[in-house]
C-alpha cells in the first residue's frame, strides 16, 4: 500500500521546511515536521485503508411480546466522527429513522431489522458498511385463565373440601389467592385450598396471578363454586325407596342403589334378609348396589325379602319383592 511521507530540507535559508515527498509502501507511520526556527513539532498520520464495519444490538431480546418497544443500537467500527444511518425493516427504509438508534413496537414476527451505515473517516474505503438482526420472534398475548374442581363431589358439614386452581397460561412461578365471599382467606396462597369450615351458600373463588412473558393481563378471575350442603335427614331418598326390583336387566327396575336414593353426606348400611332372617346382602356407602344377587353372587330366587336401612343410628326396615 502506497504512503506518502514528507521529510525537510535544513539547507534553506528563510528558516521554514521544505517538504519533499518520498514514497514508502508500509502500513502507517508518524512524521514529525519541526521548523528551521526551533518551533514545536507537528506530528502528522499518515495512516492506509480502514474498512468501515457495524454490527446490531437489540433490547430487549426476542423473543418478545407483540406490542412491545424494542431499541435497536448500532456499534460501529471506522465510522468516523459523525457517521450516519439508515434503518430497515424487512428491507424498506423507515422513514426518519437515521440516528445510532431505532426504536419500534409495530414488529411482526420473524421480521428482520437491518442498517446501513454510511463512515465519514477520511480513509474509509468503501464507505459502506451493513448489517441485519435475526429474524425476530413476535408473540402473540395470551390470557391466563382459572376455573375451580373440588372433592368429595359433595360438600358436607363439618367434613373436609379440597378446591383445586385448574389453569392456563399461568407461567412457571404462578400464585393464587382463595377467597370465601370475597374475602381474601388469609395464607391460601397455592394451587388448592382446603376447608372444613364452610357455611351454606358460601361462595369460593380464587384469583390467578401468572408471570408468564407474554399476557393480555396477569391476573384471572375464578367463577365463584356456590356451596349447597346437602339434606342430611335420615331416609331423607331423593325419589321413593323402590320394593320391588326386577333384575332381568331391561333397564328397569333392574338394582336398588342407595348412593343415588339419599344424600352423599350420609353413611349408610342396608342389609337385606331372607323370610327366615339370614342376611343374604349387604351395601354401604359406596358399595354394589343390590342387583338381586346374593353376597356370593348368585341370583337370588322371587319371593319377599325383609331389608334394614341403618342411618345414623337409626333404622328403618321394610320388604323388597323380587321378581325374574
Amino acid at each position: 500500500m502506497l504512503f506518502i511521507i514528507a521529510r525537510y530540507n535544513a539547507s534553506t535559508s528563510n528558516k521554514k521546511s521544505v517538504l519533499f515527498i518520498d514514497a514508502f509502501d508500509i502500513d502507517s507511520l508518524f512524521i514529525h515536521q519541526r521548523s528551521n526556527d526551533n518551533s514545536a513539532p507537528v506530528t502528522v498520520q499518515v495512516g492506509g485503508t480502514l474498512i468501515p464495519a457495524v454490527t446490531i444490538t437489540a433490547a430487549p431480546n426476542t423473543p418478545i411480546c407483540l406490542g412491545t418497544n424494542v431499541t435497536f443500537t448500532a456499534n460501529p467500527t471506522n465510522g468516523g466522527t459523525n457517521p450516519t444511518y439508515q434503518w430497515q425493516v424487512n428491507g424498506v427504509d423507515v422513514v426518519g429513522a437515521t440516528n445510532v438508534t431505532f426504536t419500534s413496537n409495530s414488529l411482526t414476527n420473524n421480521a428482520i431489522v437491518t442498517v446501513t451505515m454510511t463512515s465519514n473517516n477520511p480513509c474509509a474505503n468503501p464507505l459502506l458498511a451493513n448489517a441485519a438482526s435475526d429474524p425476530i420472534v413476535v408473540q402473540d398475548p395470551s390470557t391466563p385463565t382459572v376455573s375451580i374442581n373440588f372433592t368429595p363431589a359433595s360438600i358436607c358439614s363439618d367434613n373436609t373440601t379440597i378446591f383445586t386452581a385448574n389453569t392456563t397460561h399461568e407461567g412457571t412461578a404462578p400464585t393464587y389467592q382463595w377467597q370465601v365471599n370475597g374475602t381474601n382467606v388469609a395464607g391460601e396462597t397455592h394451587s388448592t385450598y382446603t376447608t372444613n369450615a364452610l357455611t351454606e351458600n358460601d361462595i369460593v373463588t380464587v384469583v390467578l396471578t401468572s408471570n408468564e412473558s407474554c399476557l393480555t393481563t396477569p391476573n384471572a378471575n375464578s367463577t365463584g363454586v356456590s356451596v349447597t350442603i346437602p339434606s342430611i335427614n335420615n331416609f331423607d331418598f331423593k325419589g321413593d325407596f323402590p320394593n320391588v326390583i326386577t333384575p332381568n336387566n331391561d333397564g328397569v327396575n333392574d338394582i336398588i342403589d342407595l348412593d343415588q336414593l339419599l344424600s352423599s353426606c350420609l353413611e349408610y348400611r342396608l342389609l337385606i334378609l331372607n323370610r327366615w332372617g339370614n342376611l343374604v346382602y349387604e351395601q354401604q356407602k359406596g358399595g354394589k348396589p343390590f342387583v338381586g344377587k346374593d353376597i356370593n353372587g348368585k341370583d337370588l330366587i322371587e319371593g319377599v325379602y325383609f331389608y334394614k336401612l341403618i342411618i345414623n343410628q337409626s333404622e328403618r326396615v321394610g320388604f323388597i319383592t323380587i321378581i325374574r
